[in-house]
């Protein structure tokens, strides 16, 4: 039998029902399959931070594709804004999930989850699959005064869930208590509700089995100075702790003065207040109760194990477990003698009565000081408690549940999934449709985030039934996209096609573009009867009934690939940036990418797609076909330069032309042939025509354009010299590999695709450098390369002077091109890949470890926590101490290593292997580390087996000593898997270090502002310009300020905001008084407002919405990018910037000023300032601003931590879990 475990209670809510899933799953897994039944587990993306947690604890599930995943809408608490709608719309994406699934039963540890959080649970509608749950007590109903009198949404809640009880098969209760309270509460039979106890974790055991260091570190860590008496839980009515902190007051001064109140768990605010209030009534050391919030689960078996006394005072409780799990550890366990509580703690002499204080303060007392009675009674009490057991536990659930199933027996033949997924989506969106709207109707994000989920369940779904391995009878393989052309994609489809039906594959092949399906050409197919034969299969072939579905198209359409095995095939990519659109379908729908070149697997996995990418190459064999008489014969000179291309932008004409005019005048008996088409990029003729004028002496250019047949091609490369490629990006460049074919020599641009054909001797490659991409798709921060005119043009005078290659070389060239890349290797590496992608067994996600200063006034720290935050895992924070934080740290975070350079790390090496994460994230600048302790970091990290990814924030060793250069620590640096960096000047500086292949260009992120309009322009107002990011010295700041007097003195009203904390350190200190005497003395303290305290992002971002746009005037930096600009961008204001190297890379989002002197800024400033009180003043400022900010809007939504973290998690696993084509 199948039964599908909701995991829900796991991941959010009271910890309860939580540790009570988990540690029945780890009995009942081998139980189950002892049994011959199938576990799968369900899960709810809402709480996205918490599934690689469960897909580690579970990897075997996992690697079976057994963890489905449900995509609830977050923001669906009940006293959140249409949160009841929201929580309504994720049960039908669980129903939805369901049904698609198709369990015998569904298992649900905990129903009550859920009124404050996204938890999704309910009756089933879309299907008749049992529901079997468990209750593990009904507190709030037994006691409404506490629970339900001041929260009528929780009451509501509360009894929709109880009356939703009704349709569950069978219920078990984990106490008798419980059973009792279901059956005097609802109407349900008494046969329907079981009774099976639970158990304590595994981890629960005697303290003797912690080392001395351990109990003392311990100790030390939770500062438990003192002997203690210990309390577990939240603190809530039911659970009595005013009681005990009563019974405690009344202990003998003696035992108060020598044991402390020990209160382990998540207390409210409000609690925790009551109980202050309540020690200062009762005249106790409020130090004497001892309040420790987020104890790490680890800990939690030494702080039982070592105390003196446990205390369970509750009035109500579902199942004692904290009492359970204090005994299992080895300390006496004391409690109330109501509700489960005797159950669990065995003997009557260790039990009172809640409501008599005195009663409890003199059995706590004998507790403490009668060492014969604790003895007997732990005695006692660890024997009782044997008779608690998950493994019983476990085969009770499965007898239930094995006796309450609904067989679901679905077709899984793919086309039939398909269909019954489309009807159950039809029903879950006719029941959405019936679903009672909002007072106020819905938003629209409630809107796409349904359309997201329903899009996202419906694909969760699909993958759960995806075959998990390729058929071994003959396959059907679909392809989809342009094939009558000589578009370069149509040659590729055309050849993978007939070269796949080579390796007995079934093709059909569909002709299509990135908008749709078209016609193919009638004539193309009469001419190739071959082709219109598979194009015949294609039309009689949904996709839905292919074994695998590729397309190659542009642009590359995916969201509606309906195959087992939905691919892109012999796909190229050229410049770094993918647009956010293409990577998050991608990302959904696809399940790998076949591509042509190393080059482009690389960028695919560092814009974070999270597929496997395979590298199949690019077949050439189809162009090397004897030559053909030209349409026209070809000029005759003494040496031809040949370059094939369409003349776009990124394949370097513009570079070739420049080179060739320096290069080569009247004198040289040279060529240059330009074969091209017309194309709406396309502008050789007057690029050309504008050399001749600036070059009169130009030697001959030619261009030439028309279709060439394949041999009519080979006479034009065995025409030519020399065939120059001096592209920006390539995801191949086929024309390098036809002259090779044609034993032409070649240069081209070390960089791209092109790199594939490295170490054949006919390519030559040159220099360059990498630039930010200025294609057409407009992908932020992308970059490419720029040749080197200078190197290009000693290249081609060298190659000119050169002999021509022999005989030998020009076939040995052509033999190492065709071993290599022909249509038939490209086709067999594709099966292998699609079978690798098929059968490829979901790995864990590796567990993140993440160096950085943390919780302080650092940018490098506040860029951490925001893309830690939007990170979909838990991660380990090892923070630099510090005593400058804004706030607590969290259970994540530890402090193991000091900034500066003269820590020899030691104790974060220590810190790393006692979390042992997989990989390691370092947050790198020049201050933080001395860079031979941190090379011998990573040396350890990598022998170690982890994966080391470090994010440089500067790369520029000009700006420190010697020993300081990042050439010292090459080595170190070559073997990290990843050096991320924020501009293209650090890629250039990497490489020219010899460090490239492991490099990739990272952005900075932006949070999510929800940013008012500024105040409404009026006569009287002034123009409020904002500053924002640490006050020092090389930040302009100084500068601002003169500058906003001078601009008053010609009469302009203007004031400024200035958000700007003091760094700690001297130079902050001094650079902030010398403004604050500045101010004063230019007589601007009505007209400027300068705060320097270390905010919160909320509140900075609410002050600096009182600007209308925001400058950032800084002087000369050593800083590689500017985090405090992107901040800004994140604000919908104008941002205007001093012409500073270090805001390269937001250029087209800002206003850049004419120079970083006083009287530059107010001349760049006084035009923005007129345009700003009235766009119609300077009507071509104002258009300026208001197209620079459109862009903005759109980097925005790309720069999101929102969408960053998950990347940068997506690239980690990638990493982490890569596989290698074979």
């Amino acid at each position: 039998m199948r039964f599908l475990i909701d995991l829900q209670c796991a991941q959010g809510g009271t910890p309860t029902p939580g540790r009570y899933a988990l540690g029945l799953l780890d009995a009942l897994l081998p139980e189950a399959e002892a049994q011959g039944h199938e576990v799968h587990l369900l899960l709810n993306s809402a709480f996205d931070a918490t599934l690689p947690d469960l897909q580690r604890r579970f990897p075997k599930l996992h690697a079976q594709r057994r963890i489905h995943i449900f995509h609830g809408l977050p923001r669906s608490g009940a006293r959140q804004t249409n949160g009841d709608w929201r929580r309504a719309a994720s049960n039908l994406m669980r129903d939805f999930a369901i049904a698609g699934i198709a369990p015998d039963a569904v298992f649900c540890p905990d129903v009550f989850e859920g009124a404050n959080g996204p938890c999704a649970l309910g009756p089933l509608v879309l299907s008749d699959c049992a529901l079997v749950a468990v209750l593990h007590d009904l507190v709030p109903a037994l006691m409404p005064e506490h629970y339900f009198d001041h929260d009528p949404a929780f009451q509501a809640f509360y009894h929709k869930r109880l009356s939703d009880l009704s349709s569950y098969r069978a219920l078990i209760a984990t106490s008798d208590q419980t059973r009792h309270d279901m059956l005097a509460l609802t109407d349900i039979p008494a046969e329907r509700i079981h009774v099976v106890a639970q158990d304590a974790d595994p981890q629960f055991t005697p303290s003797d089995t912690l080392s001395l260091i351990d109990m003392e570190t311990l100790r030390r860590r939770l500062e438990l100075r003192r002997p203690y008496l210990l309390y577990a839980g939240s603190g809530a009515p039911e659970q009595n702790l005013t009681g005990l902190i009563r019974a405690y007051a009344a202990l003998p001064p003696g035992l108060i003065e020598s044991h402390d109140l020990v209160v382990a768990g998540p207390l409210t605010t409000d609690r925790s207040e009551d109980i202050r209030r309540l020690a200062q009534d009762l005249v106790l050391d409020p130090a004497r109760i001892r309040v420790l919030d987020d104890i790490p689960k680890a800990d939690l078996p030494g702080l039982y194990g070592l105390a003196d006394v446990f205390v369970m005072p509750s009035l109500h409780a579902g199942f004692a477990l904290p009492a359970l799990e204090a005994i299992r550890c080895g300390t006496l366990a004391l409690g109330a003698h109501t509700a489960s509580l005797p159950d669990v703690i065995g003997p009557s002499d260790a039990l009172f009565d809640p409501c008599d204080i005195p009663a409890m303060a003199d059995l706590i007392e004998r507790g403490l000081t009668d060492a014969s009675f604790r003895d007997d009674m732990l005695a006692r009490q660890q024997q009782h408690a044997t008779r608690f057991s998950w493994k019983k536990t476990a085969q009770e659930t499965l007898r239930i549940l094995t006796e309450n199933v609904s067989i679901q027996s679905p077709d899984l033949q793919w086309g039939a999934v398909q269909k019954r997924l489309d009807d159950l989506e039809h029903k879950a969106v006719a029941a959405l449709r019936a679903l009672a709207l909002p007072q106020n109707g819905l938003r629209d994000t409630d809107r796409r985030d349904l359309s997201r989920a329903l899009v996202k369940t419906r694909l969760s779904i699909e993958n759960a039934h995806r075959p998990h391995r390729l058929p071994d009878t003959r396959l059907l393989w679909r392809l989809e996209g342009p094939f009558d052309s000589d578009y370069s994609l149509a040659s590729v489809n055309r050849e993978t096609a007939l070269a796949l039906g080579r390796q007995n594959i079934d093709v059909a092949l569909f002709s299509a573009e990135g908008p749709g399906p078209f016609d193919p050409d009638p004539d193309f197919l009469r001419a190739r009867p071959d082709l219109d034969a598979l194009h015949t299969t294609g039309q009689n072939t949904p996709p839905e009934s292919a074994d695998i579905l590729s397309r190659n198209m542009f642009p590359p359409r995916v969201s509606d690939m309906t195959a087992p095995l939905n691919l892109l095939h012999g796909y190229a990519w050229e410049e770094t940036g993918l647009p956010l659109s293409y990577t998050r379908d991608m990302a959904t729908h696809l399940q790998g990418l076949l591509v042509t070149a190393p080059h482009v697997k690389k960028l695919f996995e560092d814009a974070g797609i999270g597929l496997p990418v395979h590298v199949v190459g690019n077949g050439v064999d189809h162009l090397d076909v004897p030559a053909a008489a030209l349409p026209d014969p070809l000029p005759q000179a003494g040496f031809t330069f040949l370059h094939v291309s369409s003349c776009f932008p990124r394949k370097g004409v513009d570079v070739l032309l420049a080179a060739f005019a320096k290069g080569f005048g009247a004198g040289d008996d040279v060529q240059l042939i330009i074969k091209t088409f017309a194309n709406p990029h396309n502008d050789i003729a007057n690029e050309v025509a504008a050399l001749r004028d600036t070059h009169p002496d130009l030697p001959p250019v030619h261009i030439v354009e028309g279709a060439f047949t394949p041999g009519q091609m080979r006479s034009l490369y065995t025409a030519a010299d020399a065939l120059v490629a001096p592209s920006r990006a390539e995801g191949y460049c086929l024309p390098v590999a036809e002259a090779v074919l044609a034993g032409t020599p070649v240069l081209t641009t070390g960089w791209g695709g092109q790199k594939t054909f490295d170490g054949n001797p006919l390519v030559q490659f040159t220099k360059y450098s990498l630039v930010p991409a200025q294609s057409h798709l407009g992908a932020w921060d992308s970059v490419w390369a720029e040749p080197d005119c200078a190197d290009l043009v000693a290249a081609m005078r060298a190659l000119r002077d050169a002999p021509a290659p022999d005989a030998g070389t020009r076939a040995a060239a052509k033999q190492q091109l065709l071993e290599h890349h022909t249509w038939d290797k490209v086709a067999q590496r594709s099966v292998t890949a699609a079978q690798a992608i098929a059968a490829q067994r979901p790995a864990p996600p590796p567990r993140v470890g993440w160096i950085t200063s943390y919780n302080t006034r650092c940018g490098i720290a506040t860029y951490s926590a925001h893309l830690i935050e939007a990170f979909p895992d838990r991660v380990t924070v090892f923070a630099s101490h510090t005593g400058d934080r804004p706030g607590p740290d969290g259970p994540d975070t530890r402090r193991c290593w000091y900034q500066g350079g003269q820590d020899p790390l030691t104790d974060l090496a220590a810190a790393i292997d006692a979390e042992d994460p997989h990989v390691l994230v370092i947050q790198f600048n020049y201050g933080f580390f001395n860079l031979a302790h941190l090379a011998a970091l990573i040396l350890k990290a990598k022998a170690d087996g982890r994966q080391v990814v470090m994010m440089m924030h500067a790369t520029n060793d000009r700006a420190v000593a010697p020993e300081r250069y990042l050439s010292g620590i090459l080595p170190a640096l070559k073997l990290c898997d990843r050096l991320l960096v924020h501009a293209h000047h650090d890629l250039n500086r990497l490489r020219d270090l010899g460090l490239e292949e492991n490099v990739a260009l990272f952005p900075h992120g932006v949070p999510y502002v929800d940013t008012p309009a500024p105040p409404p322009m009026a006569a009287d107002r002034a123009v409020v310009l904002g500053t924002y990011g640490f006050f020092l010295p090389p930040k302009g700041l100084d500068q601002l300020i003169e500058a906003t007097a001078i601009l008053r003195d010609q009469g302009a009203n203007v004031a400024l905001e200035m958000v700007n904390a003091e760094y700690p350190g001297p130079p902050s200190v001094e650079a902030i008084a010398d403004a604050r005497a500045r101010i004063t003395a230019l007589g601007l303290t009505d007209h400027i407002r300068l705060e320097t305290a270390f905010l919160p992002d909320g509140e900075s971002f609410a002050r600096l919405s009182r600007a209308d746009a925001l400058v950032f005037p800084y002087r000369q930096t050593a800083e590689s990018a500017s985090g405090a600009i992107r901040q800004a961008l994140a604000l919908d204001r104008p941002v205007i910037a001093t012409p500073l190297r270090i805001f390269d890379d937001v250029e087209p989002l800002i206003t850049r000023l004419p120079g970083t002197s006083a009287a530059d800024i107010a001349q760049g400033l006084h035009p923005i300032i007129a345009a700003l009180r009235d766009p119609a003043a300077d009507p071509e400022t104002a258009d300026r601003l208001a197209a620079t900010q459109a862009r903005v809007t759109d980097w925005r939504a790309s720069h999101a931590y929102g969408e960053l973290g998950p990347r940068l998690w997506r690239q980690i696993c990638t990493l982490h879990n890569r596989i290698e084509t074979p």
